[in-house]
């Protein structure tokens, strides 16, 4: 509640009220600051609580205003019928919506994507390294993946049929059942990127494996078993999908040598590719914006206009600013 006038500046804080259907307020006793509060979600809301002398707190609020558990250390809205807290000491718990420990062990890391929908799962990373990969209902173990030798700083579900764990001195990707696809051992240069993976569909899973150095590196299009699809180019970045099938922006730009290696910037040029790599616009454009599946906004030679993967432009404008 904010009184008459709002101040937006990060540091001011400000009563949580609990208002009902009447539009009836009741007081709560806690005071959060504005951009630290949280939606209702599984029940309850979080706030950040600046009513302790000794610090901040995390606290739940049900729909009538009342505290139904508060934490120390940083927690966010709960996911999966859980929430995921970090605490004081620098390790993970979940907790449930009474604000108990609802695995009774905490973790190096711990990541939940409810953004995947049913195919999301908790990936929880001990101390020694182990993972775990949790039912988010159940929260059974469905499968593991055994540590190696080095420690775990974060692991996480980026889509929905992988996992991908950051160690100490390496980066690997594995699928749901902890099957090991990719390892890399050198983070100044990563070889394989995860770049788009269609919702719910593992089959136009693709990766982007990358070699050399910026900017005389070469990206490829590859699939699970590492099957190099299509040409390598400057760069590529996962555009969309549709039924089964993906495109992907591809960049190709040629480097100044004269001196330290640069790229021209008048050389740069776009293009799209789709799942198996093959070139459905070529790499002539100045630039390229998917508009929605078949159709690009795009720039080429000073004219602008709407395409389609024929290249037929489809509408144009005179001007563009």
């Amino acid at each position: 509640k904010t009184g008459e006038s709002f101040d937006s500046d990060a540091g001011k804080t400000y009563p949580v009220v609990a208002v009902d259907a009447e539009g009836e307020e009741t007081e709560t006793g806690v005071i959060s600051d504005f951009w630290s509060h949280g939606w209702y979600s599984e029940g309850l809301c979080r706030t950040n609580d600046y009513s302790n002398s000794d610090g901040g707190e995390t606290r739940y609020l049900d729909a009538d205003g009342n505290i139904v558990f508060t934490v120390s250390g940083y927690a966010d809205d709960f996911e999966g019928g859980h929430l995921i807290l970090f605490d004081d000491q620098g390790q993970y718990h979940l907790l449930n919506a009474s604000g108990d420990d609802a695995l009774g062990k905490a973790y190096a890391s711990l990541s939940f994507d409810s953004a995947l929908g049913d195919r999301a799962r908790f990936i929880a990373a001990d101390d020694r390294g182990a993972i775990e990969i949790l039912n988010p209902e159940t929260l059974e173990c469905e499968s593991t993946i055994a540590p190696c030798g080095t420690k775990v700083w974060s692991a996480m579900q980026p889509e929905n049929g992988l996992i991908f764990v950051w160690y100490a001195d390496r980066s690997r990707i594995y699928d749901l059942a902890g099957k090991l696809l990719f390892e890399n051992l050198d983070y100044a240069t990563t070889e394989v990127n995860l770049t788009y993976m269609v919702q719910g569909d593992d089959s136009v899973s693709r990766f982007v494996r990358s070699s050399g150095a910026y900017p005389d590196q070469v990206q490829t299009l590859i699939d699970k078993s590492g099957n190099a699809l299509g040409e390598g180019h400057s760069y590529i970045d996962g555009l969309s999908s549709l039924k089964g099938a993906a495109r992907y922006l591809v960049t190709d730009y040629e480097v100044d040598r004269s001196d330290e290696p640069v790229v021209i910037d008048e050389s740069i040029r776009y293009g799209v590719c789709d799942e198996t790599g093959k070139m459905v616009i070529p790499a002539e454009y100045d630039s390229i914006e998917m508009l929605a599946w078949n159709h690009y906004w795009v720039n080429k030679d000073e004219k602008w206009g709407m395409i389609d993967e024929s290249e037929q432009w489809l509408a144009t404008v005179d001007t563009y600013k």
